[in-house]
């Protein structure tokens, strides 16, 4: 194993448990020194006794005069219990010099506000400082590469002094938050990139109209912006100038990401509008495209219209294709009546089979007009013709939307269809489908020879979805045949879903994280019961009759709400 290229044992380590990395320290002194790496790198505090527990480790790392410390590079303290003195703080910082962050996960709220100047490597600003930039603009404003920030607060950098320009010169990521009163405009977009040269991706809102007496053609391009979000477009405040602007300042966007807020609001469009899809044909470099017409119902056309939403799918399911997407993303929750018609003419909603074939990234609204889809991962879908897949897939997260509600009990996905269809599958998310209850892998995953074949698959999320099957009782979801056939399956995650009765029974697996959330109404999984390294052998009696059952080898993190579960061990 010691001659393996020190990439290949990276990988390696990066899919092995973190518990289990104990084994490869005694191999050579090649996977020790990687090993070290890999169990240090990222720190997550979830005690007092963890805290202390690494403050005697590093402690007595340095008294040995070991390097324990410089391999940290990242801590994050978990629950609120936690707090340090500013002393420990301080020594916390002398002890690993190489930490590029640290954070609470949670809300802050009357913390001690311990400035963390000793760590010279900071690369992401503590959520504690976020309220102090006079504080800490003077001391890691050049180090940093990575800042989230309320616009008030950039405004109050840029007039409290003169700002020199590229103040932020290692800053390649920046996310613009509103605050109050105060939204990003086009004059705070041209102060961020005098005060930030380098920035390669960035993140705000769109919440007012913008300045149309600003001249676009002396707007000089950012080409170094190669990944743009706006997480709330806010539609009665749209105006042509904005995509304009976007068009003329980042020109070799790669990715683009616009979630509209369309809630009946009163807007009309005004003819010769820049459109978004004059806006995406423009960018030559975008591979990946999301689009979110927001969740709620009865949107109004008048919006759609600043999509030109005919043109995007035209140009989207192009052939030959007109564009270089990898990754694609329309989320919609239901269309007006008069698109509704014109999809059910064209049979899909929005892309098509050949486009999602070419795509390693689809995320969709499913409506009953996407039956080229749906045909594919039904249970009634028999898998004879290989070459009738979708081998490029990777991440799939569809949403199933019907004007009933959820589809019909007999008109249920199977998993073992999908992975069949999807060899390459790593993540899956499943919303609002009628989900098999007894996936037959077995006849999918066998080979010529009779040997067990294997999925990919390293998530699996499934959301507020149902199940129903003659097989079994109604709500019954077992997913141990899916988990034998994906051994890499790290994440299982399953919320809000209409199931009185969930099994997993894989002894020998290791899930980095298990998440489990009930239903408010109706059907609930109401205890769930987890057995964490034990043998396989008869079920507890005691566990008749259970709401669900998850035994596995390790659980590195388990996490659940308004859903109590019961663990052993």
């Amino acid at each position: 194993m010691g001659e393996f290229p020190n990439e290949i044992i990276t990988r390696i380590l990066w899919y092995t448990p973190k518990r289990h990395l104990v084994h490869y320290l005694g191999l050579n002194r090649l996977w020790l020194h990687l090993t070290l790496a890999q169990l240090y790198d990222w720190i997550d505090i979830y005690s007092d006794a963890q805290l202390k527990a690494l403050q005697r480790c590093l402690s007595l790392s340095a008294a040995t005069g070991s390097s324990v410390g410089n391999l940290i590079h990242h801590i994050r303290f978990h629950p609120r219990s936690i707090e340090l003195t500013q002393e420990d703080f301080d020594r916390l910082a002398e002890l690993t010099p190489n930490v590029w962050t640290c954070d609470y996960t949670v809300y802050l709220h009357k913390r001690p506000t311990y400035f963390t100047n000793g760590w010279k490597r900071l690369r992401l600003l503590p959520g504690w400082h976020k309220d102090e930039p006079d504080i800490w603009v003077p001391v890691l404003a050049h180090q940093l590469t990575g800042l989230v920030i309320d616009a008030s607060h950039f405004v109050d950098i840029c007039n409290h002094q003169p700002v020199p320009a590229n103040i932020f010169s290692c800053l390649t990521t920046l996310k613009i938050q509103n605050c109050g009163n105060m939204s990003v405009n086009l004059g705070m977009l041209e102060a961020v990139h005098h005060a930030c040269s380098r920035i390669e991706t960035l993140t705000f809102n769109i919440t007012q109209l913008p300045d149309e007496s600003m001249h676009l053609d002396d707007i000089q391009p950012a080409p170094l912006v190669t990944s743009l979000t706006v997480p709330y477009l806010e539609i009665k405040n749209y105006a042509g100038a904005w995509f304009r602007y976007l068009q003329r300042k980042y020109p070799r966007l790669s990715m683009l990401s616009i979630t509209c807020m369309n809630d009946f609001c009163d807007y009309h469009f005004k003819t010769g509008t820049m459109t978004l899809y004059e806006l995406v044909t423009s960018l030559s470099d975008l591979e990946s495209l999301h689009i979110d017409f927001g969740e709620k119902y009865g949107s109004d056309l008048e919006a759609y219209k600043m999509l030109d939403y005919y043109a995007i799918c035209n140009w989207l399911n192009s052939e030959p294709p007109q564009h270089r997407l990898t990754s694609f993303s329309w989320l919609c929750a239901l269309p007006p009546l008069g698109m509704r018609l014109y999809t059910s003419d064209q049979h899909r909603s929005m892309a098509n089979y050949e486009t999602m074939r070419r795509l390693t990234s689809f995320s969709q609204t499913i409506f009953s007009v996407d039956k080229w889809l749906l045909d594919y991962i039904h249970a009634t879908h028999v898998v004879t013709d290989p070459s009738v897949s979708f081998e490029r897939l990777t991440t799939l997260d569809i949403c199933g939307v019907t004007f009933s509600g959820f589809s019909d009990p007999e008109d249920y996905i199977d998993l073992s269809v999908l992975l069949a269809v999807m060899p390459n599958l790593l993540n899956l998310t499943l919303q609002h489908f009628n989900v098999a209850a007894d996936a037959d892998f077995k006849s999918k995953f066998t080979g010529h020879n009779g040997s067990r074949l294997y999925h990919p698959l390293q998530m699996l999320h499934i959301c507020r979805c149902a199940t129903d099957s003659p097989a079994r009782s109604p709500y019954f979801l077992h997913l141990t045949d899916l988990v034998n056939h994906c051994p890499n399956l790290q994440l299982f995650f399953l919320h809000e879903c209409m199931l009185t009765w969930v099994q997993i029974v894989c002894p020998l697996h290791d899930f980095t994280r298990i998440s489990i959330k009930g239903y408010d109404v109706g059907f609930d999984l109401e205890d769930m019961t987890l057995i964490v390294g034990e043998e396989a052998g008869a079920l507890d009696e005691s566990l008749d009759p259970p709401s669900g059952l998850i035994r596995c080898r390790s659980v590195n993190m388990l996490d659940q709400d308004e859903c109590p579960i019961y663990e052993r061990r």
